[in-house]
């Protein structure tokens, strides 16, 4: 983490040095009588959202409060010596603020993306906390080449599985407790130590969708809390569901660095193509061999022979 503060901090102090902004809040250190406050910081996690974890805790905070001490330092000097006046500097000072400009039109671009899909796709972001008891089965296959008796034990036919699951769920109903009887006889490896729990949920969360349990979710989704739900089939097992959580809506807030992190590159890549549709953009290359060829003719585009491809040095550029 310190390696990517050192990496962020120098461009964020183009912006938190050169700002002109009257410093708010505590101070927390001041560094030959200039203030670092919780207006820095908090420009800081505004700048990089990512940073707020680190200010979440003393420990972090302090050390994000001693690389700014430390560029600080190190800005005051350069200033002193002059170094903002050099040519080079000027240039990558101008480079750094187009970069930010540049980039606040992308954030703009995938903010209103991410925007968008949320507000079409509200039911993905309603989630609930519900848990399952899982029997397995096995097909015919698997059961006709299981010989040992030890093994073919741990194995259940469908009508076995079907007949387990209903048994469990009378008993369920009964009053036994749901969590314990899935750490005593699910057959979940992943959750059963959780008493089943699969978490936060929504109605096509994909880690569930991905291991076939879309039953699962659909049935889910009808239910109250502390439902038992009948025995659900799905490719190879029984379940039974149980809603431990009714439906919460997510704030756009809290799915916010999910979206754009989900949008971005494709933000860009829409953005680009519309700039390069509407720009003139000419390489000097590019015009130099647009110039005609005798006669009118296109020359031959020479062929590299297939065997050249698969020739090199070994070394990947």
């Amino acid at each position: 983490m310190k390696t990517v503060l050192r990496l962020f901090l120098p461009l964020f102090f183009f912006v938190f040095l050169s700002c002109s902004q009257s410093p708010s809040g505590q101070t927390f250190v001041r560094v030959n009588g200039q203030k670092i406050t919780e207006g820095d910081l908090g420009l800081l996690a505004k700048v990089n959202p990512r940073i707020q974890v680190e200010l979440s805790n003393q420990e972090g905070k302090q050390r994000i409060l001693e690389n700014l001490v430390e560029q600080k330092l190190l800005y005051n000097e350069a200033v002193r010596q002059g170094l903002h006046r050099e040519k080079l500097v000027k240039a990558k000072a101008d480079l750094y603020r187009r970069v930010i400009i540049a980039q606040s039109l992308l954030d703009a671009e995938v903010e209103k993306a991410a925007q968008k899909y949320y507000k079409e796709n509200t039911p993905e972001f309603q989630k609930l906390e519900l848990a399952h008891i899982m029997i397995r089965f096995a097909d015919n296959e698997t059961l006709a080449k299981t010989k040992a008796p030890k093994q073919r034990q741990q194995l259940h036919t469908e009508q076995e599985a079907q007949t387990l699951i209903e048994k469990i769920r009378v008993d369920i109903i009964g009053g036994k407790d749901f969590t314990t009887t899935a750490q005593e006889l699910s057959e979940d490896v992943s959750t059963k130590t959780r008493g089943g729990s699969l978490g936060k949920v929504s109605k096509n969360e994909n880690r569930l969708v991905s291991r076939g349990y879309t039953p699962l979710l659909e049935k889910a989704f009808q239910m109250n809390v502390g439902d038992i739900s009948e025995p659900i089939k799905t490719e190879k097992a029984f379940h039974l569901v149980t809603v431990t959580k009714g439906v919460v809506a997510q704030t756009f807030e809290e799915v916010s660095e999910e979206l754009t992190f989900k949008f971005r590159t494709q933000a860009r890549t829409d953005l680009l193509a519309r700039l390069k549709k509407d720009a003139k953009i000419e390489y000097a290359n590019k015009i130099e061999n647009e110039a005609p060829a005798p006669n009118g003719s296109t020359p031959p585009v020479p062929q590299t022979p297939a065997h050249e491809h698969s020739q090199g040095d070994g070394h990947t550029q």
